[in-house]
Order: C-alpha cells, then structure tokens, then sequence
C-alpha cells in the first residue's frame, strides 16, 4: 500500500508465498513477487570464509568478554547462573517465578548495564552470553587468587 501511495509499483521478496490466497491476493493487487530459492549455491572457498568469519567472531567475543574485569553485582550473578540453566526463556520465567515479559525487562536490564550485549537478540544467544560472562567472572577471579598466593610465596622467600 505505501508502494501505491508513493507512486511506486510494489514489489516483495520473499522465498515464496504463505498459501495460495498469498498468491492470489499478490496477482489481484498487482505486487511483482520475486521468489528467492531455498538453496544457495557457492563456492567451497567462499564456505571456507564464511566459516573461519563466523568461527573468528565467535571467538573474539569470547576472548573479549573474558578478559574485561566487569564487576557484576551477586543478584545478577545469580541471574546470570539461572539463564545458563534455564534451555528456554520458559523454563527461566518458572524458575524466577515471572511472567515471560518480566524475564525479557530483566535481560533487557542486563543489557543495559553492558553485562549481556545488546545485539543478543534470540534467547540461545542471551544464554550463550550469559555463560561467556560467568566463564569472564570466574577466571578474573582465579586470577585474583593466583596473584594473591603468588604474592604470598614471594614474601615468605623473602622473610
């Protein structure tokens, strides 16, 4: 309708039509479709990139998130932990005892405050995020204790 509206001719595209009645009502009012395919065809190599891509995001993330010493308050530590073992946002809002819209303010808050990044936008990426933060949490805290015992040793040489 904007199309029309604009005085442009409308146009989707779209992988194919819902039903039938889709199809029909695109032909009535006029609507070019263009159908994409299901498949697409490429290149081993460009596979290859498209792969080692998303396997070099996917770890650069991790890496970032662990080595960044955020304080994370107890109460979303304990969030954190409950969206780790939580397999759906369902499973989450039982366990919180909240409605689901609840659940989604509170990872919008966790958002907010930098400790789940925003462009996490499915649950299994929040859950993901979540875990690479707990994996983040834990280490700076091995590190605190590594350091500290070190510094322990080195004063007990040294009296």
């Amino acid at each position: 309708m904007n199309a029309v509206v604009a005085g442009y001719k409308p146009l989707v595209v779209a992988k194919g039509y819902a039903d039938d009645s889709a199809r029909e009502l695109a032909d009535k009012l006029g609507v070019k479709v263009i159908q994409l395919s299901d498949y697409f065809l490429i290149e081993a190599e460009e596979l290859e990139n498209i792969i080692r891509d998303t396997i070099t995001n996917t770890l650069a993330d991790f890496l970032t998130i662990i080595a960044e010493d955020k304080q994370i308050p107890p109460g979303d530590l304990v969030l954190l932990e409950q969206i780790v073992a939580s397999p759906t946002i369902k499973d989450l809002s039982e366990k919180l005892d909240l409605h689901i819209r609840d659940v989604v303010k509170e990872i919008k808050r966790l958002q907010n405050k930098g400790i789940i990044p925003k462009n996490a936008k499915s649950y299994g990426k929040v859950r993901l995020y979540a875990a690479m933060r707990l994996t983040g949490y834990h280490f700076g805290l091995l590190k605190k204790l590594i350091s500290s015992l070190h510094e322990q040793c080195t004063r007990g040489e040294h009296t």
